[in-house]
């Protein structure tokens, strides 16, 4: 199997929130190519950005595609005295809609040349794509030791490349949208080398990655007990993340309780000193707030308390900040009354 390198080494390097600000962007008749890491959020990226504007997406992968089914079926025309060929299924025939080439570094150069068509002619075969059809790559770089072919020159040169970098704020804000045990949340922020931890060898092993963590969700959701939940998680992230993500939520447990006084302005003397702890409940607080200006009042009156530390002070302010938005947080009384000092970015959140 021949590997090789890929364009992404020279391609401007973006978190995964802001595909969709390029892909706005773009042309739409400028096939994207999407590099990065397995298990980044690429694939999820675009079905997203795709469902968000209600476009229909094709996933194609050309890997399992032979070359003879991407001319279609040929059906011969005795009046005509021709063959005309009906297109597969999986050929966009419909507006607003996207043709998703996803892990397309997997397949040979020889396989991949078929998207030069795609790509500069807009056909697949005989049949012209829709005029507003999108044409998205998605793709492993060889230093994201996954099986990768090098991509033919002539293909890369009719995309626009980016490289997706692992986030955790970008990663964060997308859990907590979504539900995520802030569990997870509060680990990955106070440990982000945990967020996308590969294997130091191909060793076929659980590691971590926001895919991973996004299914360990899925397993602290479900009716297993304590003992079957740390498999399922070591199962999904590996020994290493999950013996410190079990660490993590004992002392989360402990500290949780007092996040619902917080909230309801019954801990105002409140104050942690220990700096693991801290850092615990000022991630969980912000992973659990909700955007209620009663709520919040009470969380920021307790943040403002002059006995708690200057660095998680601004944790939390952060955190509420790029969780709510700054607009939401002027209308909070207890914000707009802190002075400068209290505002400053201690710690990036």
């Amino acid at each position: 199997m021949a590997l090789g390198g890929s364009p992404a080494d020279g391609a401007p390097v973006v978190s995964v929130d802001n595909i969709a600000l390029f892909l706005d962007m773009l042309d739409v008749k400028q096939a994207v190519m999407i590099w990065g890491p397995s298990g980044v959020g690429k694939s999820d990226a675009v079905q997203d950005w795709a469902h968000e504007r209600g476009k229909k997406i094709y996933d194609v992968r050309l890997s399992m595609i032979e070359p003879t089914e991407i001319k279609g079926v040929g059906v011969p025309d005795f009046h005509e005295q021709r063959t005309k060929w009906f297109p597969a299924e999986f050929v966009p025939n419909e507006p607003n809609s996207v043709l998703f080439l996803d892990e397309i570094t997997t397949a040979p150069p020889t396989i991949q040349a078929l998207a030069y068509q795609i790509t500069l002619n807009r056909m697949i075969g005989s049949t012209p794509l829709p005029e507003d059809c999108v044409v998205i790559c998605a793709g492993n770089r060889i230093t994201d030791r996954g099986v990768a072919y090098q991509m033919p020159s002539p293909l890369a040169n009719r995309l626009f490349h980016l490289t997706v970098k692992e986030d955790v704020s970008t990663w964060r804000n997308w859990a907590i949208s979504r539900g995520v045990d802030p569990r997870i949340v509060s680990f990955l922020t106070l440990r982000p080398e945990y967020l996308h931890k590969m294997q130091p060898t191909t060793s076929g092993e659980a590691w971590p990655s926001p895919r991973s963590w996004a299914a360990c969700n899925r397993v602290l959701s479900s009716n297993l007990n304590a003992m079957h939940q740390g498999v399922g998680i070591a199962s999904l992230v590996g020994t290493a993340a999950a013996r410190e993500f079990i660490k993590h939520c004992d002392g989360y447990d402990k500290s949780v309780r007092r996040i619902d006084d917080i909230m309801n302005g019954l801990a105002k003397d409140f104050i942690l000193t220990d700096p693991a702890q801290a850092q615990t409940v000022v991630v969980a607080l912000v992973a659990n707030c909700a955007n209620d200006p009663e709520i919040l009042e009470n969380v920021i009156s307790w943040l403002r308390n002059p006995k708690f530390n200057d660095e998680y002070r601004n944790l939390g302010l952060r955190g509420l900040e790029e969780r709510f938005g700054a607009d939401v947080l002027l209308t909070i009384p207890a914000y707009t009354g802190m002075d400068s000092t209290q505002k400053d970015d201690v710690l990036p959140f």
